[in-house]
């Protein structure tokens, strides 16, 4: 099943390349969620929407003049708009990523704040839509607000819903980037989505940067200290926690950042697209298909005052000594730290131009990630560029979803749901 679109008196619906089944997202940024979804093959993305314009111009630059891309608030995006613009095709599934500020840990947390109800304008599509299947990604605490709880029971009358916590490193991504995913099947369907198992843990010992040790991944210790389940205090017994203790030891190695970023030439000012100076890792060659040179890849202008503090840095370490306690500890436990090679990088967020705001120091450089090695820890590929302005570009990137973590997903439903024996 799907949403049937009507198709004017005199025309025949389009029939997708190879039969594929048609996905749209909203709230939709740059598209990695629709990228990691087409890259199975089962699905294509007919169209995107987004109020953002900086997001829209990065999409269609890399997707081609052909690509549908809406940007509108969807406030006033509308059954009858959709249907236009998907010509007649048949959409399966939805995909979302609200904004998350007013939810977010960084942020005051205000259950009022007016960003919240564009969660609202979300499930009135499903509604509107009765795609196939829907998937929506948020920040953790999400799923703690009764608005969004009211939301979700709503959507249950016609969906089966999965909800948990999944963290992006398990699933081949460079990075602990920890967010609340909702998988919802039609009842139609007659199949209840279950959890996207891992594909990343191993055992090949990692830096924790809290112990400043190497860690192993696959024990209970290793798994709390690299933060890979958020909260420390998890039942060992439920899925996804006894899945990481039983086959950990089985699954791919994580990927460190020496995987993600080792490949990547001297960033150099003015940016001018660099040869990459080796082969590169499995991860890396993935991301760089497509791509002949490393674009995007300049260093921020750091003060020079900025440069003697950093200087001295460990790879690892931090700016302030274990000395340091209370409440100054804390906030210095991220901020003007380094990250290392052999490790695997905190949450990129929209901010990671300034050291002073979370762990994005290079492992071996003086200065923070360059926009290309962000975009390389949330699973862009390298054929994306970013022709904007730096800033813009980097609130695009911390805020994309891990295109990685993405196709993971999609794999699972295409197979849950069948949709992979579909295509001729």
């Amino acid at each position: 099943m799907g949403m049937r679109v009507e198709p004017s008196r005199n025309s025949e619906p389009k029939l997708l390349p190879r039969n594929r089944l048609g996905l749209i997202e909203v709230f939709a940024g740059i598209g990695s969620v629709a990228r990691g979804f087409s890259e199975n093959g089962v699905y294509e993305t007919l169209l995107l929407n987004d109020i953002d314009p900086h997001a829209k111009a990065v999409y269609l630059s890399h997707a081609g003049p052909d690509a549908k891309y809406v940007d509108m608030d969807i406030r006033q995006l509308r059954y009858g708009a959709i249907s236009k613009h998907v010509d007649g095709n048949n959409v399966i599934g939805l995909l979302g990523c609200p904004p998350c500020q007013g939810f977010s840990e960084a942020g005051p947390r205000q259950e009022s704040d007016p960003r919240n109800r564009l969660v609202n304008s979300y499930f009135r599509l499903i509604d509107q839509m009765q795609p196939n299947f829907f998937v929506m990604e948020n920040v953790e605490r999400l799923l703690q607000y009764k608005a969004f709880q009211k939301k979700l029971q709503s959507a249950r009358a016609q969906y089966n819903v999965w909800t948990g916590v999944l963290n992006s490193a398990l699933y081949g991504v460079p990075q602990t980037r920890t967010r609340a995913i909702v998988i919802g099947y039609h009842r139609d369907t007659g199949v209840i989505p279950t959890l996207p198992l891992p594909t990343h843990l191993g055992c090949v010992p990692v830096f924790d940067y809290g112990s400043q040790k190497f860690v192993d991944p696959s024990t209970k210790e290793g798994i709390i200290s690299l933060g890979l389940l958020g909260d420390v205090r998890v039942d060992w017994s439920n899925e996804l926690p006894a899945y990481l203790l039983s086959h950990g030891k089985k699954l791919n190695k994580l990927v460190t950042l020496q995987d993600a970023l080792g490949d990547l030439p001297e960033a150099v000012e003015g940016g001018e697209p660099q040869s990459y100076k080796n082969e590169g890792s499995a991860y890396a060659k993935i991301l760089r298909k497509g791509a002949s040179h490393a674009f995007d890849h300049e260093p921020w202008n750091h003060r020079p005052e900025t440069i003697r503090r950093l200087k001295d840095i460990p790879e690892g370490g931090v700016l302030l000594g274990d000395g340091v306690r209370g409440r100054s500890r804390r906030y210095f436990s991220q901020a003007y730290s380094k990250l290392h090679r052999d490790g695997i990088s905190r949450t990129i967020t929209t901010n990671f131009h300034n050291p002073g705001s979370g762990r994005f120091l290079h492992y071996d450089k003086v200065r923070t990630l360059t926009l290309r090695e962000a975009a390389r820890l949330q699973g862009i590929p390298d054929s994306v560029r970013f022709n904007i302005v730096k800033t813009d570009a980097e609130r695009l990137i911390g805020n994309a979803f891990p295109q990685p973590l993405a196709r993971v997903i999609s794999d699972h439903i295409s197979k849950q749901l069948g949709h992979a024996g579909a295509i001729e």
